[in-house]
């Protein structure tokens, strides 16, 4: 086993796990996106494809050896599916308008800044 440091991801079991790891999470985010009925807002899907980009952006700012995020083109095709069922589910929604914009604005930046750190990479 390959270590260049002492911290808990530096070797190389541990940039397999990661790998691993950060993969899967990116195949159940292109999974959910798949089926826009289950990323409304209201749905468990919903919500939890904005935490999974949240980690992953997370583990991207740690530049640990290992992480697998998804390319860039992806990343801004989920943005695009993600925010087109949030806009049309919210039409509906009796929602403040306030709400509506920041969250929005929120789901936004969530995916930006993992495109940011894709780039970066």
């Amino acid at each position: 086993m390959g270590v260049w440091g002492t911290g808990n991801f530096e070797n190389d079991t541990a940039a397999d796990y990661l790998s691993l790891m950060t993969s899967q999470i990116a195949e159940e985010i292109e999974e959910a996106i798949s089926h826009p009925n289950e990323i409304e807002p209201d749905e468990f899907e919903g919500v939890v494809v904005l935490c999974k980009l949240e980690i992953l952006y997370l583990f991207a700012k740690q530049h640990w050896v290992g992480l697998m995020l998804p390319d860039s083109d992806m990343i801004i095709k989920w943005k695009k599916e993600y925010l087109f069922v949030w806009d049309q589910y919210m039409e509906k929604s009796d929602s403040k308008k306030e709400y509506i914009n920041t969250r929005r604005k929120v789901i936004a930046k969530t995916f930006d800044q993992l495109i940011e750190s894709k780039n970066k990479i």
